[in-house]
C-alpha cells in the first residue's frame, strides 16, 4: 500500500511490488482500499470470527491479489530475459492479438483498470474455463473453430454447468475474436459464430405467472423481518420494470422526480446512447420506499441501504453479490410457503414482468421501453421463451 497520499474518500492505492537483483519497482494496478481493509486482507483466515458480510469482501480481496500476482508470474515466466522494461510492456501494454489467452488477460486488466470488477470477473472465470479446457498455455483463435465451440460446449454441460453460463463465457470470447478481426489481426474467414450458435438460458422457466405473482404479493411475513424486506424487494423489482438488483442498489432519492423514478441502467451508464427509464410511482412502490427507504431521505443519499457511500467498485459488486444471494434464499423460502412449485430467484421479478405483460397483450415495443433494452431484436429473443411455453401449453389442450 502506498501511504504517501491519501484521497478524498480516505483510501490509498494497493501496487504490485517486483523486486529484482535488490532493485524494487512499483506498479498501480487500480485497487484503492482503506489502511483497515487492506491490514485485515494481509492478515484474513477463513475460520476467523467476523461478519459474514465482511469476511466475504476479504476473501474476495484476498483472491484478487493472489490472482494479480499469479498473473505477474505468468508474464516474468514467458519472458525470455527479464528486465523492469520488458516486465510492464508486457505486463500492462503488449497482447498478442492471435491469442485468446493473452487478449482475455488484456480484457481482465483494462476493465480492472476502468473500475468495472463485475466485467473483470465474468472475464477471469472465462479465461479459467477455457484454460482448464484447452489445458495448454497458448490458444489461437484460429485454431477456435465452430467445432471447437460445440466441443467446449458438451464440456461445460458435462461439468454440470447451465447454459446460461455457458452463454456468456462464449459470448465474451466472441467480444476476444471482433476485437482481434478489428485489429486485423485475425481474417474474417476464421471467424467461428457465423456456423455456430451461443446457448441461451430457458427464459420461461423464471417467470412467474400472474397468479404465483399475487401469491407473494399477499404473502403476510413478520413484520419488519428479513422475509419482509426481501420479499419487498423482490415485488420492487417486479413493480418497477423488472428492475435488476444493481440497479435497486444504486438508487437515490434524485432519481424520484415528482411521482416518477427516472434513471439509466448500471449496465449500461457508460455507454454513448443510453435509454432512460421512467417509472410511475405506484401507492404500492410508495409503500415499499416508506417502509425501508434509509433516513434521513437527502438527495443524494441511497435510497435502500444495500451500498454505502464512498464504495469502491469491487465495494459495491460484493454488497449486491451479498443482497442477491439473500434475496434468493427468503423469497424462495416465501415461495415454498404458498406452494409455488420449483426454484424461484430475485431476477425472476424481471422474467416475470416481462412475461405477465408479454400474456397480457402488450406490445413487444413497450416492454422493450420498459426493460431498457437497447435493440428491439434482444427484446424479442427475451421473450421468444414465453411464446414457446404458451404454444407447448395450447397444444396440450388439444387432447
Amino acid at each position: 500500500m502506498d501511504t504517501r497520499r491519501a484521497r478524498k474518500d480516505n483510501t490509498y492505492p494497493v501496487k504490485l511490488r517486483l523486486t529484482y537483483k535488490r532493485q524494487r519497482q512499483y506498479y498501480n494496478v487500480g485497487i484503492f482500499m482503506t489502511k483497515d481493509d487492506f491490514n485485515d486482507v494481509q492478515t484474513f483466515s477463513p475460520n476467523a470470527k467476523q461478519d459474514r458480510k465482511r469476511k466475504e469482501y476479504l476473501k474476495e480481496k484476498q483472491q484478487e491479489f493472489v490472482q494479480r500476482e499469479l498473473s505477474a508470474a505468468s508474464v516474468i515466466k514467458d519472458l525470455p530475459v527479464f528486465t523492469f522494461d520488458a516486465f510492464k510492456k508486457k505486463y500492462f501494454d503488449e497482447t498478442d492479438y492471435s491469442d485468446l489467452f493473452s487478449m482475455l488477460r488484456q480484457r481482465i486488466r483494462e476493465m480492472e483498470r476502468e473500475n468495472r470488477p463485475g466485467m473483470a470477473s465474468s472475464l477471469q472465470s472465462t479465461l479459467k474455463s477455457w484454460e482448464d479446457f484447452h489445458k495448454k498455455p497458448h490458444l489461437p483463435l484460429e485454431q477456435i473453430t465452430a467445432s471447437t465451440l460445440k466441443e467446449y460446449e458438451r464440456y461445460m454441460l458435462k461439468a454440470k454447468k447451465s447454459p446460461a453460463t455457458i452463454g456468456i463465457y462464449i459470448r465474451n470470447v466472441r467480444i476476444i475474436f471482433n476485437k482481434a478481426i478489428k485489429a486485423k489481426a485475425l481474417k474474417d474467414e476464421h471467424y467461428p459464430f457465423k456456423e455456430y450458435q451461443i446457448p441461451e438460458g430457458d427464459g420461461f422457466k423464471r417467470a412467474l405467472p400472474k397468479v404465483d405473482v399475487l401469491k407473494i404479493h399477499t404473502y403476510a411475513p413478520l413484520e419488519g423481518s428479513p422475509e419482509h424486506y426481501y420479499r419487498d424487494l423482490w415485488m420492487f423489482s417486479y413493480l418497477c420494470n423488472g428492475m435488476n438488483l444493481a440497479d435497486i442498489a444504486a438508487l437515490k432519492y434524485k432519481d424520484i422526480k415528482s411521482d416518477k423514478i427516472v434513471f439509466y441502467r448500471q449496465k449500461t451508464v457508460r455507454a454513448k446512447k443510453k435509454k432512460l427509464i421512467i417509472i410511475e410511482v405506484t401507492p404500492e412502490i410508495a409503500g415499499i420506499i416508506k417502509r425501508w427507504g434509509r433516513q434521513p431521505a437527502t438527495n443524494d443519499s441511497y435510497i435502500f441501504s444495500i451500498l454505502k457511500r464512498g464504495n469502491s467498485p469491487a465495494q459495491q459488486l460484493a454488497a449486491v453479490k451479498q443482497a442477491t444471494k439473500q434475496l434468493n434464499k427468503y423469497i424462495q423460502r416465501v415461495a415454498k410457503a404458498v406452494g409455488i412449485h420449483g426454484k424461484v430467484t430475485g431476477y425472476a421479478a424481471r422474467h416475470s414482468f416481462a412475461s405477465v405483460l408479454k400474456l397480457s397483450g402488450e406490445s413487444t415495443v413497450f416492454i422493450q421501453e420498459a426493460l431498457g433494452h437497447k435493440d428491439l431484436k434482444t427484446t424479442e429473443h427475451y421473450l421468444s421463451a414465453f411464446d414457446s411455453e404458451q404454444r407447448r401449453k395450447a397444444q396440450n389442450k388439444l387432447l
